[in-house]
Formats: C-alpha cells, sequence, structure tokens
C-alpha cells in the first residue's frame, strides 16, 4: 500500500501536577497516517461503517450492466451497500454485495447497527415497493430507513417518523448505548444547507423529540457524516464551512464541554480535496473517505492508522487567554479563529466565543514565546508577540484588534481598508513604507481571487493641473507595477490617475498649506471594481 504522508501534532503537557510519563488522550494531540485500500475503484467509494468487530460496510456504485440505471448528478450507477472482512491489519478484503433486502434501485448508503445486532439503520431514496416518492418540488429525498436483523436476514423494514418526503434525513450514527440516534437533515429550522440532529430511540419503535445540535456545530454550510467517539464523547463530522481548507474537511469537539471549541483535525486527514465520513474503531484503526489526489478515481477509502502519544508533562506551564474585538467599534468578534504559533509552528488553534472571548487547549511553557493570530472573514488579520513569564500557572491574556478589509470612502464607494500610500514631492517611485502597506493590498487580493481593483493615485494641488495629471498617472503605474511583482494578474488590477481633483482637505491652489497637508493629498486608494 502506499504510505500517503504522516503529521506530528505538537504535544504539549495538560496537567501541572504530573509526575510522569502518560499516553495524551486528548483529541487534538494525537497523529494520524492514511494508507489507501485495494477496494477502492475508479468510482466513488466511501462511508465505511463497523458491523461489529470484523466486518464493515460502505457504499460504491452498483457493478453496471444493460439493466443498470445511472444517476444524472455524477453519470455513474446509483449506490448500493457493499460489506467487507478486516483483517489483521485493519484492511478490508473479501467484500461482497451486503444485502439484496436492503439494497434498491435507488441510492442507499451510511448506515448503523445497533449493539445487540438486531436492528440496522440506513440511508435511502424515499421509495416504497419499489416505486420512487417525490416531493412537492419534484425531488426523490433521502431518507432514514430501520431494519430488523433475525437471523442475519433483513426484515420489516420501514422509515422513520420524522422523515418527510420535502426534505432529507441521512447518515445515521447510534450513541449513548445506542439510546441516542444522530442524523443529519436539511429540514426546515435549521443553520445551514445540512445541520446534524439527534432524536432519542424510545420503547417500542418511538421516539423523542429531535434537537439541532446547534450553532456549536452546525453553521451555514453543510454539517455531514456524524461519528461520535464514545472514549471521550468527542463527535467528527465534516463541513465546508469558512476556513475549510477546500471542500469538506474533518472537525472535531466535545459533546460534554461547553468551552470546547470545534477543532479542525490537521493533514493528512484534511486536504484542499473533500475529506469526510471519518470513523474509529479498535486497537487504533479507522477509516476515512476522500477525493484528493493520487487515489484511484472518484471518491476513495483509506485506512488511518491512529498514535496517541506518550508526553512528559512540563515543570512549569501557563495559560493562554484573551479576545479578539473590532478595533473601530470594540465590539466582540464571535467564531474569530485564533491560532498559536510556537518558533513559527501552530500549536494550537480555537474560535472565539459569543463575547470574542478564547481560551487555548494547550498548557504554555514558561519563559517562551509565542506568536498570537487572529483571522476572520472580512477582515484583516491582526497578531501579537509574547513572552511568557518564568512563573508558574501564570495567565497570559492578549487582546487581538482587527480591522475590517473593506470600507466606503468619501465618494460611497468600497476601498481596500489601508492607510493610504504616499510619495515625495514630484516622485512616483514606491517608498519603503508604501510597499509595507502595499503588501497589505496584496494580501487582501490572493484572499479573494475573484477580486478586481483600481488603484486611483493622487497629487496636491502644487504645479499645474496637466502636469499633476502626468505625475499621478505614473504613480498609479508604479503602484501597479509593484502589485503585479508580488503575484496578483495584472487582468486583476487597473491605474487610474486623478491628478489635483479629488483633495482630500482645503489645500487647493492659492491656499497656504503646510508639508504634512500637502502630503495627504499625495495618495492612491484602492477601489473595488468587482468583489
Amino acid at each position: 500500500m502506499k504510505k500517503i504522508t504522516q503529521i506530528a501534532i505538537c504535544v504539549l503537557g495538560v496537567s501541572l501536577f504530573a509526575q510522569q510519563e502518560k499516553p495524551n488522550l486528548n483529541y487534538k494531540k494525537q497523529t494520524y497516517e492514511l494508507d489507501t485500500l485495494s477496494i477502492n475503484t475508479k468510482l466513488s467509494d466511501f462511508g465505511v461503517q463497523y458491523w461489529g468487530d470484523k466486518e464493515v460496510v460502505f457504499s460504491s456504485p452498483k457493478k453496471e450492466d444493460f439493466f443498470t440505471t445511472v444517476w444524472r448528478d455524477n453519470r455513474q450507477a446509483y449506490l448500493e451497500l457493499y460489506k467487507g472482512t478486516l483483517n489483521e491489519k485493519g484492511d478490508v478484503v473479501d467484500t461482497k454485495k451486503f444485502s439484496d433486502k436492503i439494497n434498491s434501485r435507488y441510492h442507499e448508503a451510511q448506515l448503523a447497527l445497533t449493539k445487540d445486532g438486531k436492528h440496522v439503520y440506513f440511508t435511502s431514496n424515499n421509495h416504497s415497493e419499489g416505486k420512487g416518492k417525490r416531493g412537492d418540488e419534484g425531488s426523490n429525498n433521502l431518507q432514514l430507513y430501520k431494519a430488523d436483523v433475525v437471523d442475519g436476514s433483513f426484515t420489516n423494514i420501514r422509515q422513520l417518523p420524522f422523515n418527510d418526503k420535502n426534505y432529507s434525513t441521512g447518515h445515521p450514527y447510534l450513541a449513548e448505548n445506542d439510546n441516542v440516534l444522530y442524523f443529519i437533515s436539511d429540514m426546515p429550522g435549521g443553520y445551514g444547507q445540512t445541520d446534524i440532529y439527534k432524536v432519542a430511540l424510545l420503547e417500542n419503535d418511538t421516539y423523542g423529540n429531535v434537537q439541532n445540535l446547534g450553532d456549536k456545530i452546525n453553521t451555514g454550510q453543510k454539517e455531514m457524516f456524524p461519528f461520535i467517539d464514545a472514549i471521550d464523547n468527542v463527535i467528527y463530522f465534516a463541513s465546508n464551512r469558512n476556513g475549510s481548507k477546500g471542500g469538506l474537511d474533518v472537525y472535531a469537539t466535545s459533546l460534554t464541554d461547553d468551552n470546547d471549541t470545534v477543532f479542525q483535525l490537521p493533514e493528512p486527514i484534511n486536504t484542499v480535496k473533500d475529506d469526510f465520513a471519518f470513523v474509529l474503531g479498535k486497537n487504533n484503526y479507522g477509516f476515512l473517505s476522500s477525493n484528493r489526489r493520487g487515489g484511484k478515481g472518484d471518491d476513495d477509502i483509506y485506512k488511518i492508522i491512529r498514535t496517541i502519544p506518550i508526553v512528559k508533562e512540563p515543570k512549569c506551564v501557563q495559560s493562554l487567554q484573551g479576545s479578539v474585538v473590532d478595533k473601530s467599534t470594540n465590539a466582540p468578534l464571535h467564531k474569530s479563529m485564533v491560532y498559536v504559533y510556537e518558533n513559527n509552528v501552530v500549536v494550537d488553534s480555537v474560535y472565539t466565543n459569543l463575547k470574542g472571548e478564547f481560551r487555548s487547549n494547550i498548557a504554555i511553557d514558561c519563559g517562551e514565546d509565542y506568536k498570537v493570530t487572529a483571522s476572520k472573514e472580512k477582515y484583516r488579520n491582526g497578531s501579537t508577540l509574547i513572552t511568557t513569564p518564568k512563573t508558574s500557572n501564570y495567565d497570559n491574556n492578549v487582546q487581538l484588534s482587527l480591522v475590517t478589509e473593506f470600507v466606503e470612502n468619501i465618494k460611497g464607494e468600497v476601498i481596500i481598508n489601508i492607510e493610504p500610500i504616499y510619495f515625495d514631492f514630484d516622485k512616483w517611485n514606491i517608498r519603503y513604507d508604501a510597499s509595507v502597506i502595499l503588501d497589505k493590498v496584496v494580501e487582501t487580493m490572493k484572499k479573494y481571487p475573484n477580486m478586481i481593483v483600481q488603484g486611483g493615485s493622487h497629487t496636491d494641488s502644487r504645479g499645474s493641473s496637466d502636469y499633476n495629471n502626468r505625475l499621478s498617472a505614473k504613480r498609479a503605474k508604479s503602484t501597479v507595477a509593484y502589485i503585479v511583482s508580488k503575484g496578483i494578474s495584472r487582468s486583476r488590477i487597473t491605474a487610474q490617475d486623478y491628478g489635483e481633483n479629488q483633495l482630500v482637505n482645503k489645500c487647493y491652489n492659492g491656499v497656504n498649506c503646510n508639508e504634512e497637508e500637502h502630503q495627504l493629498n499625495r495618495r492612491t486608494e484602492f477601489v473595488i471594481i468587482k468583489k
């Protein structure tokens, strides 16, 4: 098998009083290694779920023949469930169709087996007696089904009562000793495109009230494929929320600790492609689905090998906490991502809460240098450097003030929110202080790759209007040339010269002004033409 990669997350101690080495069970401190599987095909193979201790079930398109119906969305056959055996290395071998009773002419995927082996929950399109049922808008939505397992056969297949023809439900996962069913849905009243829900399983095929897991987990985007590690009661799920590396990424958070923020798993779990259906089994093996480069085709299944590190608790540790606010209004910035760097390596990442506050998950070493950086959509990143004192149990408090990336100028145009760049009198070369500011423009344009910007250059009123028009044209061109030299396509930025026509103060011809007042007019602004 081809080893993809392995990455170690920097491990720091948590307990202040431990005197010996011990396993670090914190899910944010574990490392992963991925292997490809021989069961993958050029089609979409994904969604491994454990079927007892020695078998797994996953989804793959039907093997096509003359009578096979092709799904129009990806021109592949409809999905059905397959079963495979786990060997001693955690690989999947000897695959075969799961069940003709469960598999239909529609999609089947993502199932959950009760611990006693008597019941199974699974996902399929809305159908009955071989006929699909469409919602009011014409879609054949996904639904959750339950079946009884009797002597290895599946009987009494029925839909769950909270299904609805007008929305989808799916991706079941059983937790809390099979007393709670987690699933996803795009039912009305959620936070985004699909949310994660839970429902209590009661006696005699009855159910409690369906509950949304809330905005700690659910966002305005897709949340999918829930998996819960019962050892530490941590939920893993896939999401394409803001901040993902690309497509779906795997995230995790504690279900019992309200202060635990959502954690984005690092490489090799997450890539710029879709990474989802993360599950862990016994002996630190598990599975992940991904359409990353290097696979056999569409979605592929990868074996996970998890390593729980052995760590020695540091003798002198501290905490790190703080807040993130809007620099102009001092308002708290909820769901800002805060990164902690040590020796230019990210050692922790957390989200701020509703009050804009955060607390690092790691213990901070005494007498060390750290950089703390905050980022949020539509804001420019902010950073601060700290040197921790040589005092155990010290609380390091930092506040990061973020500047909005865009504002309106006096003409009501949306501009990049930076200080104007200034030029020396009768000059158009880029000064060092201007290059620092222009680098912020480059950073913003790289962050928004579809943005088109106009760099408008201005002069003060001294000199003739014709001369100032020519001078501002030279300043505009030198500004654009600098930005293009930093890797921005010339098609994304244009130059506009305004001469002395748009002064920002009273320093018109004939008005006595000092050099500082004239300097305010020798500037360049960056107007957003297209975002």
